[in-house]
């Protein structure tokens, strides 16, 4: 899981770093694009958690809770069921 602090719709950054590490966004992946910001003082989504496709048939379940929503924070918690 990372805090990138930057969101992944640009070729710089963390989406590049993803890209060479041939990593996936989980939760990308499984639900699509997210419309809902990760951070309270922002209107993207900033965080992430990047797996190895040959993890993505072990993940059952994923998601993204609201904020503080099980934690405080001003990031929403991002979570995967293996």
């Amino acid at each position: 899981m990372i805090d990138a602090n930057e969101d992944t719709n640009s070729s710089k950054g963390i989406e590049l770093l993803r890209a060479q590490c041939g990593l996936i966004d989980i939760h990308k992946l499984r639900h699509g694009p997210s419309p809902y910001p990760t951070f309270a003082r922002g209107p993207r989504k900033i965080d992430h958690i990047f797996i190895s496709p040959s993890l993505n048939k072990a993940v059952h379940k994923c998601g993204i809770l609201g904020l503080h929503q099980g934690l405080t924070s001003d990031h929403t918690g991002l979570w995967v069921d293996f």
